[in-house]
């Protein structure tokens, strides 16, 4: 198997096993924020957007979770027992960004910072924080969702 196969499958694996769920109970999505595609998980249930990526020691690179909320609110999002420097993005329900905290830091111990939206947000991307201070971004984004169940 050519090598540049074995980063996607090695992904797969790693977003299989690090949740702790059968295939059937998550989906994943392909992210496009204008600039790269990103492999997201998907998480849509109130128990699997509480556990977020909590007690991860590594994300693979351009890959990250994907929060869906049946509707669009206020969001408040913290960092309490994560373990890797994250970017947080928030977005309305039409994919438009209405809030970056680039390099959110773990928060291994309360009072942990809080990172709202401040307005009402159906979507929360989570992604490694290496990988986009890496890039030099724009403040306008749109967020595009391939298959997310």
């Amino acid at each position: 198997m050519p090598h540049r196969l074995l980063t996607p499958l090695f992904t797969l694996l790693w977003l299989t096993l690090s949740l702790g769920l059968s295939p059937a109970a998550y989906s994943n999505a392909f992210i496009d924020d204008g600039d790269r595609r990103t492999l997201a998980t998907c998480v849509n249930t109130p128990a699997s957007r509480a556990k977020g990526l909590m007690y991860r020691v590594w994300l693979p690179p351009y890959s990250g979770m994907l929060f869906v909320f049946p509707e669009a609110r206020p969001r408040t999002f913290w960092m309490k027992n994560t373990w890797v420097p994250l970017d947080i993005r928030f977005y309305d329900a039409d994919g438009r960004l209405l809030a970056h905290y680039p390099y959110a830091t773990p928060c291994l111990k309360e009072p942990c910072p809080l990172y709202k939206s401040y307005t009402e947000a159906q979507y929360v991307l989570e992604t490694r924080a290496k990988y986009r201070l890496a890039q030099n971004r724009n403040a306008i984004e749109q967020l595009i969702i391939r298959r997310c169940h």
